[in-house]
Order: structure tokens, then C-alpha cells, then sequence
């Protein structure tokens, strides 16, 4: 376990609160404190009946299942291997499950039966299928399976991950933000985070300081699902607003008028945006998604054995922001 410095932990949850995508529909299923979920329904995201959601962690809490599965018409498959399902009460919708979710296939030192996704999703007859929405809030076990999923072809399945990260303590952020860099890594998009202020930490004098606390939520978006929404049609629909577009406008003019039209309603929406593959909707911003990867590279000296706030703020400033590979060197 790396031993971090305060400053340092916090210069690593700042990188968490770096969102990377904007989403301007999203709506909250279940209960709006800790047990409900947001849920971006911006196309090509949006929900349809007959979407599927896997929710892993159910607890005493599966007030997002019921609400996602009786509202949006989602088959909904529940897994947690510490309660007793048959006892819960639930929509017809939602099929729960005692399994839960890990690194690799066994059954564990308590008896409970884990999977990796990539194996439930083939004894579920899912693995073909696009995942619509992935919760996980399973207590630590997320980082183990992740490394399974990220080196599985299951990531280009799931459109959109709701996700419980876990720190014990102030200088224990370091597995949160690899596991997020990771995501990042593999084309997921940041575009919202809530954080759990029930549960402090203990080893922090004051108390007030926003954001060092256990577990944060994080909602990402998977951006391989930006290209589902190419254009197929030959002209695009008037709609409200937008009537000066007609029936019989090409394509190019008419999504260029749909664009210019978007940035009349909130010029600063997004500041880094652009029309990229004649995408139509643009409820979904990927604010770093214009510069190409690793589009400059970041030397960063600190002095040995000294950790420096700033130091850290710049780097994250030119691997969030300029999108640049940031490399650290420590001199005498």
C-alpha cells in the first residue's frame, strides 16, 4: 500500500472530481440518498424497454432496481451472495441472485459464490448482449474486478458503469484514482461524482474539509457509443426550434445549422467541442475528447523524498486538461 502524503491525497481526490464527459439528461432512480443512482439518458444512452441493467451490491437497499425496471421497462439482474433473496420483495422485472462479483470464479473463504462479468454474463446468456448499465457497490471487491473486466472483451459491451470507489483512509486514494485512470484508459468518461459525507475519516483534524471521505460514486459513460449515432438518414427532422431546417436539407448543412443552433442556447455549455463524425445529438460533451492522446508529453522534477501540492496540481492540470503523458523525475 503506498503511503501518500495529505497534500498528495488530496491533489489525487481533486483528479477524481475532474469530470471528463458532460451529460445533460441524466435522471436519479431510487432513493435520492446513499442506495440510488443517477443514470445519464442522453442518446445514445437513453434507456429503452428492454434494456439491461446488472446491479451488484443489493444490501437492504434495491430501490434503484425496482425504479429502473418498472419505469424505464429494463430487465434488471440483482446479485449479492449476502442476503437471502427469496425473502425480498421485488418488481417482476428485476431477478436477483446470490452471487457476487470478483477477480475470477470460486467460491470464496465464506461460501459465497463469486464470478468475474465476463463469466456471469456467459451463465446469464448476456454475453453477446450490450449491457445498459452496470451498478457496482460490493465493498472493496471492485478494484479486483476490474482488472477482469478491463482485460476482457466485455468492455465493449457495457454503455454506461455507476461505480462505489472505497478509501479507508486519507492517504489510501491511490487505488481509486488508478482504477479510474485505468477506466479512462479504456475509453470511459467521467461525468459525475457524489461522494459519501456519512462516513468520514477519522484521521483528518478538521473535519469540514470537503471531500476526504470513504466512498465515492462515480458515473462513467463508455464513449465506443458515441459512434452508434452517426447520421444514417439523408436530411434530419424539423423540430421545435429548429424549423428553419427543412425536409429537404442535406446533411452537412443541416446538422451544421443543429449545431449552430445548440451553441445559440448555451454558448458555454462545453468549451471544447466540435461536430465530429456528424454526430446529431449533443447532449453528451466530451470535454477532452477533441485533443488526441497523448498530444504532449509532461516532464515533472521534484527534490527526493519531498512531495510538493503544487507540483501535483500542475501535473494533473497537463494530463486532464492538455490531455499530455506526464513523467516524474526526483533530483538531489
Amino acid at each position: 500500500m503506498l503511503d501518500l502524503s495529505w497534500s498528495r491525497s488530496m491533489s489525487i481526490y481533486r483528479f477524481l472530481e475532474d469530470l471528463s464527459a458532460s451529460c445533460l439528461i441524466s435522471k436519479r432512480f431510487g432513493t435520492p440518498q446513499d442506495g440510488g443512482w443517477d443514470v445519464c439518458l442522453a442518446a445514445p444512452y437513453a434507456l429503452k424497454s428492454g434494456c439491461l441493467v446488472y446491479s451488484f451490491g443489493i444490501g437492504g437497499e434495491w430501490s434503484f432496481d425496482d425504479q429502473i425496471a418498472s419505469a424505464m421497462g429494463c430487465t434488471v439482474k440483482s446479485f449479492d451472495p449476502t442476503v437471502k433473496v427469496e425473502k425480498l420483495k421485488h418488481g417482476p422485472n428485476v431477478h436477483m441472485y446470490e452471487i457476487g462479483l470478483g477477480g475470477k470464479d470460486e467460491v470464496n473463504s465464506r461460501g459465497w459464490k463469486i464470478y468475474s462479468l465476463p463469466s456471469l454474463m456467459e451463465v446469464m446468456g448476456d454475453s453477446e448482449k450490450i449491457l445498459d448499465y452496470l451498478k457496482i457497490d460490493i465493498e472493496w471487491s471492485e478494484y479486483e474486478s476490474f482488472d477482469t473486466i478491463l482485460t476482457s472483451n466485455v468492455v465493449s459491451h457495457i454503455k454506461q458503469i455507476g461505480l462505489e470507489v472505497h478509501s479507508n483512509d486519507s492517504n489510501n486514494y491511490y487505488p481509486a484514482w488508478e482504477l479510474v485512470s485505468k477506466m479512462e484508459d479504456h475509453g470511459f468518461r467521467v461525468w459525475a461524482v457524489e461522494h459519501n459525507y456519512a462516513t468520514p475519516f477519522h484521521d483528518i483534524p478538521n473535519m469540514n474539509i470537503r471531500g476526504l471521505f470513504c466512498c465515492s460514486n462515480v458515473y462513467f459513460i463508455n464513449e465506443r457509443f458515441l459512434d452508434e449515432f452517426t447520421t444514417q438518414k439523408q436530411n434530419v427532422e424539423a423540430t421545435e426550434g429548429m424549423q428553419q431546417i427543412s425536409s429537404d436539407a442535406d446533411l452537412k448543412s443541416a446538422e451544421d445549422a443543429f449545431a449552430r443552433f445548440i451553441e445559440m442556447q448555451r454558448p458555454d455549455l462545453c468549451i471544447q467541442s466540435s461536430l465530429q463524425g456528424h454526430h446529431l445529438n449533443w447532449d453528451v460533451c466530451l470535454s477532452k475528447g477533441i485533443l488526441k492522446q497523448n498530444s504532449c508529453r509532461f516532464c515533472l522534477y521534484t527534490k527526493a523524498g519531498m512531495h510538493s501540492l503544487l507540483s501535483e496540481q500542475i501535473s494533473l492540470f497537463a494530463r486532464k486538461n492538455l490531455n499530455c503523458t506526464t513523467k516524474g523525475n526526483q533530483v538531489k
